[in-house]
């Protein structure tokens, strides 16, 4: 059950968007943020192996069904990659793999299991590709986009979305994981992967690459020294930490740059960096409680 305090923040929040509309002063002054009964970060598996936070190399551990149902499976063209749900109608990814991609010609699959056997889903057509606006093709930085959905998703077991980042969030010696659909060279999986991976501190990314690609918005992931398991095809997939304090698994960054062919440790982009950005975006959005 909802503690009382909750009730009253999701009523005084419908109340407040109904008197001072979501574009009003109250919304652009006090950042109103539309919130629903609803948890984010929830996973549909309530019990982890005890390899899993050491899981990692070689191709990862296979995802059971549902376990994260923030995973989106966005197709563009005859290519698919990975993204987040974040709301009831945007999906998170990597801007790279969207540039110069118009809206009809990419398709957003979500609580999907079994890519080969296509298992029930939900699929949907995109209103808006929405790339940042520092966006520059050809470079790293602010590497990050949304895909506005055409219809507002309806959240379930199977489908809900992951929970943004807040102040708590930790990164750096810290773990995380990351999932995506394909794990190695010429071998695609039909169900997602999961692998586990050390956040690096920002020297140890200084030393790993040139420096001129290491911006603020940028981490890191290990280990260093062997090849990354993180490949070019997982660009867009999710990077995500469940702290502590919280059972709610959070969204730290999105792949933006791996190569399994070398030792360069794979980048994200860091979610909290662009936070303003994505609920400018998403501010008329269902978006759920953490916990």
């Amino acid at each position: 059950m909802f503690p009382l305090s909750l009730l009253f923040g999701f009523y005084f929040v419908q109340f407040s968007s109904a008197f001072f509309g979501t574009g009003g002063i109250f919304g652009h002054v006090l950042r109103y943020q539309k919130l629903c009964l609803c948890r984010c970060g929830v996973s549909g598996v309530t019990q982890f192996p005890d390899s899993f936070s050491n899981v990692r190399l070689l191709d990862g551990q296979s995802v059971s069904p549902h376990q994260f149902p923030w995973l989106a499976s966005i197709k563009i063209d005859n290519r698919t990659i990975a993204g987040a749900l974040i709301s009831d109608k945007h999906v998170l990814t990597a801007a790279s793999p969207l540039y110069g991609i118009p809206p009809n010609r990419v398709s957003v699959t979500l609580g999907l299991h079994d890519g080969c056997t296509r298992n029930p889903a939900l699929s949907s057509s995109i209103e808006t590709v929405i790339l940042h606006s520092a966006y520059v093709s050809g470079y790293s930085y602010n590497d990050i986009a949304l895909l506005r959905l055409r219809h507002v998703v309806p959240f379930s077991q199977f489908i809900s979305p992951i929970c943004m980042p807040d102040f708590r969030t930790l990164e750096s010696d810290q773990v995380a994981s990351t999932l995506s659909w394909k794990w190695a060279p010429n071998s695609v999986s039909c169900t997602p992967r999961v692998a586990t991976l050390p956040i690096l501190p920002v020297w140890t990314c200084l030393l790993n690459r040139n420096s001129d690609t290491i911006t603020p918005n940028k981490g890191c992931l290990g280990p260093l020294g062997i090849k990354s398991i993180v490949c070019e095809d997982d660009v867009g997939a999710p990077v995500m930490s469940r702290q502590p304090y919280s059972s709610s698994f959070r969204l730290v960054g999105v792949v933006t740059t791996a190569n399994c062919d070398h030792t360069s440790a794979p980048y994200y982009t860091k979610v909290a960096y662009h936070a303003a950005w994505i609920y400018e975006q998403i501010r008329d959005d269902c978006q759920c409680f953490s916990i």
